[in-house]
């Protein structure tokens, strides 16, 4: 029977694991839970951006608005994403309603993405943008949050990354579904653009099946696990955060005071402009990049089918940079690499002649790359850095609310009187790119610095406790390490003496 939750007795309850056996239950986790939460992504980044292929496959002709309309109508989403996000992330602290919650809002993210096929006008599409919006803001971003219930610190930046690289690949899948359909499937019954929509929201209906039978709602309540499986599995957990997984679900899980330091951490605040610089152009590159790609001298459905090599290509980055950083722990510099890249390729895109099409597609290539797989590493940065559950779901709030406000940027950059080379749009997101290059090694070095002053504060307190010992015979109360550390501010490093900010 384990000791109370409270005690340090309980903090310090941890068995020897058997390395073979936790490679066994890793293995189960990728095996089980990362597949789902892979499709689920996907398909709600193909629900999110599908409207710009279905724009340049008629869309704005049959319901007559122009491009400013369309603006207007994408970037609405955002709004609702960008206010509602925060809410859905501190919910999932508690994952009490977390089976419910997933059941009931990802089909409805498909059934709303469906009913855009059958909208008449602008003001009907404007609706459902709204509630794609508010139905896609309390599903996808509280799945990073409840990854770190399964993997340590060590191992879920890769899986934040697979999670994420979903993105890359629903946009190139998209790009060649979007060139399919537009180009064989469409009737004089039903236009492609709507059998689009119809063809992208059915699968996340289907999806949520899969979600309420693969995703336990802790690791120790995972099906697919043997018993002695479970017992590392709870063990694993016990080393993450000093307690089971089920006792860190609930209300009584949540610290208000822990949610206002992370609010206030310097940390919490560079992650979120961060994810607000990538954002700018995150949102952006899936809906205007075919309509750059006619700049170039392709026709319409042929910018569909050519934006997927660039995104295949940011997908392969994805991974590999996010496999990276966790095998070298250097997630800053890594995320700074791509910071510049991406930067680069915007710069190239924007200066580069309109007749040189095979630099400027290059260019493309490098955009991708860094802009997806920045952020990628960007937000398993930011969890790794915040040591409790309830830390983890406040940073994430903040992060959901700060960087989800950069689309409503990036979705007004490309209007159709920049063209046909859209200079302003392409510069205002390299800036972007390079202020998040800046950003990165800035935070690197105050994570330097923190992890400084913790080693040598407990470098002083051990020096003093061991010259007090040897001073006379009289007995001398040793304090806990720890508890010395809530004293100088420090508190958020008290879960462990070895604790350190990855770098």
């Amino acid at each position: 029977m384990l000791p109370n939750p409270a005690s340090d007795e309980y903090l310090l309850t941890v068995h020897a694991i058997n390395p073979i056996v936790e490679k066994e239950v890793r293995r189960k986790f990728d095996r089980f839970i990362m597949p789902i939460v892979f499709l689920s992504y996907m398909f709600a980044i193909l629900d999110r951006s599908n409207i710009g292929n279905a724009q340049t496959g008629g869309m704005g002709a049959d319901l007559r608005f122009d491009d400013n309309q369309f603006e207007v109508c994408y970037s609405h989403l955002f709004r609702y994403l960008a206010a509602l996000q925060g809410c859905s992330d501190s919910s999932y602290l508690t994952r009490v309603l977390t089976v419910a919650f997933d059941n009931l809002l990802y089909p409805l993210q498909g059934s709303i993405s469906a009913l855009q096929s059958v909208v008449k006008n602008w003001a009907g599409m404007m609706i459902c943008r709204c509630l794609l919006g508010v139905a896609e803001a309390c599903f996808a971003p509280g799945i990073p949050v409840i990854l770190s219930y399964f993997y340590r610190r060590e191992e879920i930046g890769l899986r934040v990354g697979i999670y994420l690289s979903a993105a890359p690949l629903a946009t190139s899948f998209g790009g060649l579904l979007a060139y399919a359909i537009v180009s064989y499937l469409h009737s004089p019954y039903l236009a492609g653009w709507r059998l689009l929509f119809i063809a992208e929201g059915i699968p996340p209906v289907l999806l949520a099946i899969a979600l309420a039978i693969f995703l336990p709602k802790s690791p120790e309540e995972a099906f697919f696990l043997k018993a002695y499986q479970k017992k590392i599995a709870e063990q694993r957990t016990i080393m993450q955060s000093g307690k089971t997984g089920q006792h860190r679900m609930g209300w009584s899980n949540i610290k208000p005071k822990q949610i206002w330091k992370t609010m206030v951490d310097p940390q919490t605040v560079v992650h979120g402009l961060m994810g607000f610089c990538c954002n700018v152009s995150f949102a952006s590159l899936p809906v205007f990049l075919p309509t750059i790609l006619t700049t170039m001298g392709f026709s319409k459905v042929a910018s569909q089918g050519l934006t997927a090599p660039p995104y295949l290509f940011a997908f392969v980055v994805c991974i590999l940079s996010t496999w990276f950083a966790d095998k070298f722990k250097q997630r800053g510099y890594t995320i700074a690499a791509l910071s510049l890249v991406g930067s680069l390729g915007y710069i190239l895109l924007a200066t580069l002649p309109l007749d040189n099409t095979l630099g400027r597609y290059a260019s493309i290539f490098l955009a991708a790359a860094g802009v997806f797989s920045a952020i990628a590493n960007i937000l398993p940065w930011s969890l790794n850095n915040q040591p409790t559950d309830t830390a983890r779901g406040a940073g994430m709030s903040i992060f959901g609310y700060l960087s989800q406000t950069g689309p409503l940027l990036g979705t007004r950059m490309f209007p159709v009187y920049d063209g046909p080379h859209y200079t302003k749009g392409l510069v205002i997101c390299a800036a972007f790119m390079f202020l998040n290059f800046v950003l990165s090694l800035l935070l690197r070095w105050y994570y330097v610095h923190m992890n400084n002053r913790h080693i040598s504060l407990l470098a002083a307190m051990a020096l003093a406790d061991g010259s007090r010992m040897a001073v006379g015979a009289k007995p001398v109360e040793i304090v806990d390490p720890r508890r010395r550390l809530r004293n100088v501010g420090l508190s958020e490093m008290a879960d462990t003496i070895n604790y350190r900010l990855i770098l």
